[in-house]
């Protein structure tokens, strides 16, 4: 056979390569937008003609976008989680088989922010308690932007998990607000704001009551006045007396809105009222000198006498424990007999008893009594009060 020779041609075979930017990373925080500021096919002149993008759901293999040429298509992956694959198949004039590359972008699952925070009333503290669920990565800063004047507690600050917060004002008809911003590991954050904070203003309870003499029913009730539009008084609402003393209940009791007692004993009680609104707010009041007076004290020192008409004898009333007044009268009333004091005044405890006549077939019985008030001084501190007390013989008259 005679020679033959012939040329042959071996054409390149495509080259499909994804490049990645220096600076950027197939794991993001959402969202995030793949771009050709992000990646780009290697050009591989002698060996490539034609470049074609297309980005899959990882989850479902739907197409999501596609593209053609060196530049990749832009695609924006909105949510936490998603994750998307990059196809780009590179063919040339040759017909040789095309080259396949492949790049997966995946968003990490971010933080999903919450917290809570109970209403308290002013001068209480806010707990507030970080809810937030981890994304893919462990939580690791936290920043609060608290809406209302107050003070950390407890030597937490804005960067606490957890922080312990005490507003410095209530909000009447108003709300307080605080924000949440929680970053993981990963460098993703998310937010949450809640909206409706409440500082309830304190309400106010004022004792109403009376002094008493001793053995006189004490009775207690209050004025309230609640501390915003929402702190009323209900049929939830709390009630605690303390009256300082040993005493008997005549109506109501220690946790009724009004009571009635009866102290043992005479003396100065501090009284002192709590009461609970319906937000569980407190109102406080104390009478510091509730005065239950000692009753004057009456005893006559003459005893049962009798005598015959005309009668009189000069009657005393102990006086070393009152510094009041002497008051006398007899029963039955009638003419027939006559008190005059000693020095003519009701401060005397001495007076002359005079029975003028008896003109029946039998004796006449008349009782002579005392009755003492207080010292004038005290009555007059007291609102009036007398505190009287009584004593009594027997006078018989033939």
């Amino acid at each position: 056979f005679a020679d033959t020779s012939f040329e042959v041609t071996v054409y390149p075979d495509p080259i499909a390569e994804i490049e990645l930017d220096a600076n950027s990373d197939t794991l993001n925080c959402a969202e995030f937008t793949i771009s050709s500021q992000h990646i780009e096919a290697v050009e591989y002149p002698e060996n490539n003609t034609t470049y074609q993008w297309t980005f899959y759901n990882a989850f479902d293999n739907s197409v999501v976008q596609n593209g053609s040429g060196p530049q990749p298509p832009s695609f924006t992956m909105d949510n936490p989680g998603d994750s998307i694959i990059v196809e780009l198949i590179v063919t040339n004039d040759f017909e040789c088989v095309a080259d396949t590359a492949y790049m997966s972008f995946y968003n990490w699952k971010q933080p999903d922010v919450s917290f809570s925070v109970d209403d308290v009333c002013l001068g209480d503290t806010s707990f507030f308690i970080d809810e937030t669920s981890q994304g893919d990565s462990p939580l690791q800063d936290w920043l609060w932007t608290i809406n209302g004047s107050g003070l950390f507690l407890n030597e937490t600050d804005s960067s606490s998990e957890d922080p312990i917060y005490k507003f410095e004002n209530c909000t009447e008809n108003l709300a307080y607000s605080a924000t949440l911003e929680v970053t993981d590991t990963n460098n993703c954050s998310d937010t949450y704001t809640f909206n409706n904070i409440q500082v309830f203003c304190l309400p106010d309870v004022e004792i109403t009551s009376d002094p008493v003499c001793q053995d006189d029913e004490s009775s207690f009730d209050f004025n309230f006045t609640n501390g915003n539009s929402l702190g009323v008084l209900s049929a939830d609402s709390l009630y605690s007396w303390d009256f300082d003393g040993s005493y008997s209940l005549v109506s109501g009791d220690e946790t009724t809105s009004d009571v009635s007692v009866i102290y043992d004993t005479c003396n100065v009680y501090d009284v002192s009222l709590i009461v609970t609104d319906n937000n569980g707010c407190l109102a406080f009041d104390t009478v510091p000198s509730y005065t239950v007076a000692c009753n004057s004290f009456a005893e006559i020192l003459t005893s049962d006498t009798s005598g015959c008409a005309p009668f009189e004898f000069t009657i005393e009333a102990l006086d070393e424990q009152n510094n009041g007044q002497y008051f006398w009268t007899w029963t039955p009333v009638d003419g027939n007999v006559q008190i005059s004091y000693t020095n003519g005044s009701t401060a005397d405890p001495t007076a002359l008893v005079q029975l003028f006549t008896n003109n029946g077939p039998a004796d006449l019985f008349y009782t002579i009594t005392l009755e003492t008030t207080i010292d004038t001084s005290i009555t007059s501190i007291l609102g009036g009060l007398e505190c009287r007390s009584q004593d009594s013989i027997e006078v018989i008259l033939h």
